[in-house]
């Protein structure tokens, strides 16, 4: 039986072979990074890049990650039009809520239950908050992704994790990973379920002066204001 694309199991590895593609042919035109950052899936694309994982190595990963999530309770996930903050607030006593991503300073993505997601659509509707809802089959970066965890880190412990040789910023913190984190399994466990800051990410790269911001991927990052990134994985690479 043929599998829609648009799943979580097969879409996860297309995009992850298209950013992984564009960049080995990026390379191959003698352009090369000086630092990377990836949203969500997109950081294993530049693990891979940096030589923290081999292509064999990222591949089994990525494909055992899509799967196991493919498992999961589905859920819902929502951009809001506000600040991380201001979602804290909107999201106070919501435990079946959470926020999967920060984007920009006025784009956040909530992540969690079909029922209490419409909870909170509700009352942006009444306060007159913009949103957008996300066309994702599952609530990912949230407690729902709890239960493949066990599974997933059985995977990851057959995996071989290296010393990054190009920098690139880690999801979980905004800042520059270390070697630690790319070479701890327990970084990956926390990857999944934890929020991307993505936005503090872009905030580390940008006290670079005189860069150039290249962008592999199906998105269209900088045009669209960060509405795309939590369902279109994207790999933005920095070059000085």
């Amino acid at each position: 039986m043929q599998k829609d694309i648009n799943q979580t199991e097969v879409a996860q590895v297309l995009l992850f072979i298209i950013e992984y593609s564009l960049a080995l042919l990026l390379k191959n035109w003698g352009i090369i990074p000086d630092s990377m950052i990836g949203h969500s899936l997109g950081e294993y694309v530049a693990a891979c890049v940096s030589g923290v994982l081999s292509l064999e190595d990222a591949l089994k990963l990525v494909c055992c990650r899509a799967k196991f999530m493919q498992q999961m309770e589905r859920g819902s996930m929502v951009s809001v039009s506000l600040g991380k903050s201001e979602v804290e607030e909107l999201l106070d006593g919501c435990s079946d809520v959470c926020i999967a991503a920060t984007n920009s300073q006025k784009h956040t993505v909530i992540s969690g239950t079909f029922k209490s997601v419409e909870k909170i659509i509700k009352i942006m509707e009444q306060r007159g908050i913009s949103y957008i809802k996300l066309h994702v089959s599952h609530a990912f970066h949230s407690f729902m992704m709890e239960p493949m965890l066990r599974e997933y880190e059985k995977i990851l412990k057959t995996v071989n994790f290296n010393t990054p040789t190009i920098p690139y910023i880690s999801n979980l913190t905004g800042n520059f990973i270390t070697v630690e984190q790319a070479k701890d399994p327990n970084y990956y466990l926390e990857h999944i379920r934890k929020t991307v800051c993505f936005k503090e990410g872009i905030d580390t790269l940008s006290v670079y002066k005189d860069t150039i911001y290249l962008e592999i991927g199906p998105g269209g990052l900088f045009e669209d204001l960060f509405w795309r990134t939590t369902v279109l994985v994207i790999l933005d690479v920095l070059y000085r």
